[in-house]
């Protein structure tokens, strides 16, 4: 028979032993949760790479254009040649009123 000390020995060790189990729980709890995240860090990698890889190669196939398409200029392109070509008449008009003053 068990005497009251006895019983109280059994108590403590029987705690003991859960707060172990509660100790070990919470650890294999951590590191799956560690792996879960590395897990996690590594698909989100993944995924940025690939999303990095998809936009260089849709500036390069958006850059390149067809034979019979024309390119789009940026609207600072558009006035340059708006410019290039108002000078260019400039020119013209101006080559036409000195040619009839020498004559």
């Amino acid at each position: 028979m068990i005497n009251r000390q006895g019983k109280i020995h059994i108590v403590i060790k029987i705690c003991c032993f859960a707060s172990i189990l509660i100790s070990l729980s919470l650890l294999i709890e951590l590191k799956y949760n560690e792996n879960c995240a590395s897990v996690i860090e590594k698909a989100e990698d993944t995924y940025a790479d690939d999303y990095f890889n998809h936009s260089k190669l849709s500036e390069q196939l958006s850059g390149e254009h067809e034979i019979d398409e024309e390119p789009i200029n940026s609207p600072q392109e558009v006035v340059l040649k708006k410019i290039q070509i108002l000078e260019s008449q400039v020119r013209v008009i101006h080559e036409q009123v000195k040619a009839t003053r020498d004559e």
